[in-house]
């Protein structure tokens, strides 16, 4: 198929792009249906109620819009091909129930008894309109597939490249299976038929504006049936959206097992972080995702447990390359070093506590968090730059001094200033203040700058102005923004943090920088500097051939993030849900990998564990 281009013909064509043009305003309305059923005698009656994180006034049901509100809320009126546990780093059937990989080719076996909610069977080919219409809009599946098609009812094929088993098993495969179904065979129907029929480039964003811009709102998503999931849509209103069980769909996969309880309720309690937490502290609601402050926690019922999931992303101190802080020069090298080692990550951590982050061990900046170092990088990480953790602590005050006379400051009194001009180093640092939990760890970013001689200013921006607008424009010094997601191979850590052969497939903001001088080469911070070629090697990383090529990449990259700093690592966060269990049974055990998730009540649902508990 053609390359996926904007209207000009110039640029490639992104969700992040389509963000900034498509970003939309509004008002949450107020709370107007009942939540849940009070006082049930059994089950049947009795919603598990949800926050409403997007704004309901604004929802619909075209996923491919990048106005939807309710992306994750709405995410069980879709099915996937398999679950990924992180904890277990195992994949659990779901559409699809069994899979294998030859050489150049990638098979699905499907399931035959998932349905669309009108009740027509889903079936192989739905699957190849949704990954078509995938192909059109960028996604980094196609990377390694080549073409996709349905040889038989219930089977899926792609063509892969003849990459690295590695990068076929771990990165195209997750993937694969963690996109759901939702391209409906007939309300996206005029797109599937566009995208077969589209020669140029032209028509390809083309279709892309117009897929980005539909809406199918409540009562067209119902009457349609849009679901595949356990769930199906039966109320859409201003103030709630629920979702009650599809008689269909073979929870458990077995054919004589129900849910037990209404369905799902998602309620607008608020425009903020802090008022769901009080609709928690109410017990209004049965389930969130989140961190939460000591002082919200400390409120709630002894009935709530938090589900702290695996090591996922980290808030990382991110720099604009557009500013003294991100040059690729020796003096700003050296800043960013000088913040690497002076900053000290256990006191963002502490104000949330270690049940909920952790500290970034080792604290070596490479891009990739903690579990992926030792995957990837094994001992090979001893020779990288140590910037914390070592037997003084965490803070090693005397090198970033050292590294700070280096980039061209010097102390007056504790302050430190140039040392030409002798005019104060000043920095504006923007963090999200979207969500209050994080907004004392973000300012105590802030606080250490200034502790240590950095004329600081904390700048809180909306998550979406600071991701969509101030970011990629680079209209910013310094930023605190989450990076490196947890990915089961490097290739897909490094996409997202370095260089700018990533775009437009990343979501996540990197300094999109293609060459940067580093000491060259790997292993010994002494060595010549030269400038390497970062997307070059993220190419060739994402092209590699064998295993001994994809390991070779990995340490390159690595060794170019630790010695250059591209971002400074503040945390390693954990994926927090937070369960009610008066009112409900888990089925698992707290610390089974299954449940260890995002939103476990998506999968646990699936599967029959979750339950009505009314004794």
């Amino acid at each position: 198929m053609t390359d996926n281009v904007t209207g000009n013909g110039s640029v490639p064509c992104s969700r992040r792009a389509w963000l900034k043009t498509l970003a939309v305003g509004g008002t949450v309305g107020s709370v107007a249906g009942c939540l849940g059923v009070d006082d049930a005698d059994d089950g049947d009656d009795e919603y598990f109620v949800l926050p409403a994180v997007g704004n309901l006034e604004q929802a619909h049901f075209n996923v491919w819009s990048l106005d939807n509100q309710l992306f994750f809320e709405t995410g069980m009126l879709w099915e996937e091909l398999a679950y990924f546990s992180a904890d277990a780093a195992d994949w659990h059937p779901q559409f699809a129930e069994d899979w294998s990989f030859d050489e150049g080719s990638v098979t699905f076996e499907l399931r035959e008894d998932i349905e669309w909610h009108d009740g027509t069977s889903m079936t192989a080919d739905h699957a190849v309109d949704h990954f078509r219409l995938a192909e059109v809009w960028g996604d980094p599946i196609w990377d390694f597939a080549t073409d996709v098609h349905a040889p038989e009812e219930y089977t899926l094929e792609f063509e892969v490249e003849p990459v690295a088993q590695s990068l076929i098993e771990h990165v195209f495969l997750g993937d694969m299976f963690s996109r759901w179904i939702y391209t409906h065979p007939e309300l996206h129907r005029e797109f599937i038929e566009r995208a077969e029929d589209a020669g140029s480039d032209d028509e390809l964003s083309e279709i892309n504006e117009d897929l980005a811009s539909l809406q199918i709102d409540g009562e067209e998503a119902i009457d349609a049936g849009i679901g595949n999931g356990p769930v199906e849509l039966v109320e859409v209103t201003d103030s709630r959206i629920v979702m009650e069980p599809y008689d269909g769909y073979p929870i458990g996969w077995e054919d004589d097992t129900d849910i037990d309880w209404a369905g799902f309720e998602i309620v607008d309690f608020g425009d903020s972080e802090s008022d769901f937490h009080q609709a928690a502290i109410a017990n209004n609601i049965h389930g969130f995702t989140g961190d939460t402050p000591e002082e919200v926690r400390s409120e709630m019922d002894d009935h709530w447990e938090i589900m702290d999931g695996p090591q996922e992303g980290f808030q990382t101190i991110q720099f604009s390359p557009e500013s003294m802080w991100g040059e690729d020069t020796d003096e700003s090298r050296a800043l960013r070093q000088a913040i690497a080692y002076m900053y000290d990550p256990t006191e963002f951590v502490d104000i949330f506590g270690e049940d909920i982050m952790d500290y970034p061990d080792p604290n070596n900046v490479t891009g990739m968090n903690s579990p992926m170092d030792e995957e990837w990088l094994g001992d090979v990480v001893d020779d990288f730059t140590n910037y914390g953790n070592s037997d003084e602590g965490w803070v090693q005050e005397d090198l970033a001094e050292e590294k700070m006379e280096e980039a061209g400051f010097e102390r007056d009194g504790d302050d430190w200033v140039d040392a030409e001009s002798g005019d104060p180093l000043e920095v504006e640092i923007r963090y999200p203040v979207d969500f209050d939990a994080n907004v004392p760890s973000y300012q105590n970013v802030v606080e250490q700058f200034n502790r240590f001689g950095i004329d600081a200013e904390g700048v809180g921006e909306d998550f979406t102005t600071l991701q969509t607008q101030l970011m990629p424009d680079h209209d910013f010094e310094v930023a605190i923004y989450t990076s490196g997601p947890a990915a089961p191979h490097a290739v897909s850590a490094y996409r997202n943090t370095m260089g700018d052969v990533s775009s437009p497939e990343t979501t996540r903001w990197n300094n999109q920088l293609s060459e940067v001088t580093v000491p060259w080469p790997p292993g010994d911070a002494d060595n010549d500097l030269e400038t390497v070629d970062i997307d070059e090697r993220i190419e060739g990383l994402n092209d590699a051939e064998s295993e001994d090529e994809v390991d070779e990449y990995v340490e390159e990259l690595a060794w170019i993030y630790n010695q250059w700093v591209h971002g400074v690592q503040t945390c390693t966060e954990f994926r927090l849900n937070y369960v009610a269990t008066d009112m409900w049974d888990w089925g698992v055990d707290m610390d089974d990998p299954t449940i260890r998730s995002e939103q476990p009540w998506m999968y646990l649902t699936r599967t029959g564990d979750l339950r009505a508990d009314v004794d």
